[in-house]
């Protein structure tokens, strides 16, 4: 982005005036230690003025011969070797084509060339060997050198320290959680606490709500399908569904026709706020929430290594107590149902937030199922519609959740003391025979009950055992006795032949007797009344084979 670019070019200008400031730097230390010679001009003067007035301009007079060695000499001393010197176009000494064999680079030789010196009318040439200057120049190159190399390293550097820092690590960073959501695409993402550039931020962020987004949207079954996209290009449909064995939960908002015309768009508000109690209550319990069906929920709990089958089972149970008592206390679902724009309309009986659960065992596809349109990660099975079809039965039987016979054998004795049986059925689109069991979820005392209002039964450190104990169904134990003798004369034993309906309906007005509002008990005898008629037929009468045919789906 332009803050990258921008720190990049500072970095860059950063690096160039640094290397100007020392390269000048190095110019004027050279400089210094060349300095200007100013004593060779002098000395040219003086000896051209010898030559002129103390010589009569004759070269090989003796004593401007003594003044030109005196010279010469002195300039060695110097570390300057004159190779040829002529003063008004007489050669003094040495030869005037020597220069071209002294080094050019770095430069060895001197030639100077002045006019008319000290208005002597002569003209000088002078070629001198300037070994000083020669290992100046050297000093000077390698400082030149280093300095190019100093600020070299230091630009790349500053780029590469900015480089990672912004760019690299950032985007390793990014590169590590994709491989890894690969992996494990249920593994918990996590927002990096490392500081990186605004820009990237925006895009890591972006990662990370769309991983949480992934697992909020295909949940466990979708796993295989993410880790098969994220590893090729394909979109996961082409892979092979994998059995399973799991709970499989459906629940059902009673009366969500009346909720919509009620609420109209602010339906929206209640179901999600029936989703919050509904995934926080399962995902707490060892399960997680499959998919949302409008006014319904699919919820599996799979068990795992550390969890057992059995706790599965007494953990799914109890998270579909926890919901009912959690929503029938929440006073913003109550306040929502409540309002002016329900009141309104009248609505005969009044609306009461209530849900149907439906609990079943047994084995499903798990997969991606749909097109490259649209997918959804779920789960293909009989045992999948089983516990929606005993969703649907709990309005026919007057109670919150019924489980099937396969959840109850799971459970341990001590749970299952809790529970009743309320009948023996085929569902329809089945005819394999399976048992259903309630568990009477206590009621608050604010709602006409005997449980606690503030009753904790969200603490997930709480054994099942201690659970079940504080949370005991609310039917006594004397009606869930003659209950269940209601049940053995009713179903009869092996294909009902030991059936009695009239102690069944004797044992049943028994239980109506202690709880008029029973629905499990007022749901036989209705049933016994329609099947036995006017004149009481007999079990055996009717063609009764110890199963009830349920023809609602």
């Amino acid at each position: 982005g332009d803050a990258l670019q921008e720190k990049a070019v500072k970095a860059v200008v950063f690096a160039v005036i640094s290397y100007l400031i020392l390269g000048m730097l190095s110019e004027f230390l050279l400089a210094e230690t060349a300095g200007e010679d100013n004593s060779l001009e002098i000395e040219v003067a003086m000896l051209a003025t010898a030559l002129k007035y103390g010589a009569n301009a004759s070269v090989s007079a003796l004593g401007f011969q003594k003044a030109a060695n005196l010279f010469i000499d002195g300039q060695a001393q110097k570390r300057n070797d004159v190779l040829f010197l002529s003063i008004g176009g007489a050669r003094v000494y040495g030869d005037r084509t020597a220069i071209d064999d002294v080094r050019l680079y770095p430069r060895e030789s001197i030639e100077a060339d002045w006019s008319d010196v000290a208005s002597t009318g002569f003209d000088v040439l002078l070629h001198l060997k300037d070994r000083e200057r020669a290992t100046n120049d050297y000093l000077g190159n390698i400082l030149v050198v280093l300095i190019v190399l100093v600020a070299l390293l230091s630009s790349s550097w500053a780029l590469s320290t900015l480089l990672r820092r912004e760019v690299i690590r950032p985007i390793e960073g990014m590169l590590e959680m994709v491989v890894s959501f690969a992996s494990d695409p249920l593994r918990p993402l996590h927002w990096s606490t490392r500081r990186v550039h605004p820009e990237l931020q925006v895009v890591q962020n972006c990662l990370v709500k769309l991983g949480l987004l992934l697992q909020l949207a295909v949940g466990s079954a979708g796993a295989k399908t993410i880790t098969a996209s994220l590893r090729s290009a394909e979109s996961g449909l082409s892979t092979q569904g994998k059995i399973v064995h799991a709970f499989f939960g459906f629940c059902d908002i009673r009366r969500f026709t009346d909720i919509t015309e009620a609420l109209q768009a602010e339906a929206v508000k209640v179901v999600n706020g029936l989703a919050h109690y509904v995934h926080r209550a399962v995902a707490e319990s060892n399960g997680f929430p499959n998919k949302n069906i409008g006014d319904a929920f699919l919820l599996v709990w799979r068990p795992k290594a550390n969890v057992g089958v059995d706790q599965t089972a007494e953990s799914a149970l109890r998270s579909y107590i926890r919901i009912i008592i959690e929503v029938s206390r929440s006073r913003v679902l109550r306040r929502w149902i409540a309002s002016a724009s329900v009141i309104g309309r009248n609505i005969d009986p009044p609306l009461d937030l209530k849900m149907g659960f439906g609990l079943h065992f047994g084995w499903a596809v798990e997969g991606a199922i749909g097109s490259p349109m649209k997918i959804d990660a779920s789960y293909l099975s009989p045992h999948v519609n089983m516990a929606s079809r005993l969703e649907a039965a709990t309005k026919q039987y007057g109670v919150d959740l019924l489980i099937s016979e396969d959840v109850f054998r799971l459970l341990s004795a001590s749970t299952q003391a809790l529970c009743r049986q309320v009948d023996r059925i085929t569902v329809k689109g089945s005819t394999k025979p399976i048992s259903i069991y309630t568990y009477d979820v206590p009621i608050l005392k604010g709602l006409g009950g005997e449980l606690e209002d503030g009753v904790d039964v969200s603490n997930v450190d709480q054994s099942n055992e201690d659970f079940f104990a504080a949370l005991g169904p609310r039917s006594s134990v004397a009606l869930r006795k003659a209950f269940a003798e209601a049940m053995e004369h009713y179903l009869g034993g092996h294909e009902g032949k030991l059936a009695n309906w009239d102690k069944a309906e004797e044992k049943l007005r028994e239980c109506i007797a202690m709880d008029p509002s029973d629905g499990p008990t007022k749901a036989l005898l209705e049933y016994l009344e329609v099947e036995r008629g006017p004149a009481k037929k007999q079990a055996s009468e009717v063609g009764w084979i110890g199963v009830r045919a349920l023809s609602l789906k």
